[in-house]
């Protein structure tokens, strides 16, 4: 598992090298939109720039706006899920992955005010990438995506009610933050380093929140 500082909501996944006990690890790259200078940047994270371009397999956009994706930052040619396309099921280099939208204003559903949440699992671990949502889930949204193990989302655009409904509505058992520092839920686990490798084995059985130090 990588994380690359303040990322925004584009995620890349791809079997990379790294085992744990003799078993390959998913790789999550999550990749900023470079529309600041690098020396703002590395100011405001006190973390260098992730490495472009990056390897993927598949890239999950969950929002259309510019400053929320950075497509450039894969190389090659990986499969893209976005928009209408992200939609549904999709199956990626054998994988299931759900696309389950989500709107800013659901009496006028808009692309531009749409978010994704994509779930899928590999290696017997149910994961959800949210991307930034901005209202809790329905009841059929909730019925789609069920209960997950491991939850990606940037809960800015979140109170902090909703926040904590959106974690009792999916359970996970690992929420890794993404865009936002100082929040957590349930208890905290702290990676060193921008890496952090796991098994299902290795999940909490309660709610633990993964942040990652420089």
């Amino acid at each position: 598992m990588r994380n690359t500082g303040r990322a925004q909501p584009v995620i890349g996944s791809s079997r990379d090298t790294d085992r744990v006990a003799g078993k390959p690890v998913l790789s999550l790259h999550l990749v900023h939109r470079h529309h600041h200078s690098s020396k703002s940047l590395r100011r405001e994270n006190q973390r260098p720039l992730p490495p472009a371009p990056l390897k993927s397999d598949v890239v999950l956009i969950t929002s259309e706006r510019s400053d929320f994706n950075n497509i450039n930052a894969v190389d090659g040619q990986p499969s893209v899920l976005r928009g209408g396309v992200g939609i549904g099921v999709n199956n990626v280099t054998g994988i299931r992955i759900l696309g389950v939208p989500s709107y800013r204003n659901p009496e006028m559903p808009a692309s531009d005010g749409m978010s994704l949440f994509f779930t899928w699992t590999m290696d017997g671990m149910r994961f959800c990438f949210a991307g930034v949502p901005t209202r809790p889930l329905d009841a059929e949204q909730i019925s789609q995506i069920g209960t997950v193990d491991v939850l990606l989302f940037n809960p800015e655009a979140l109170s902090p009610e909703s926040r904590s409904q959106i974690i009792a509505q999916l359970h996970p058992r690992l929420v890794i933050p993404i865009g936002s520092r100082g929040w957590t839920t349930g208890g905290v686990h702290a990676a060193q380093g921008p890496k952090f490798a796991f098994t299902r084995e290795m999940l909490p059985q309660q709610t633990t929140t993964l942040i990652f130090n420089p």
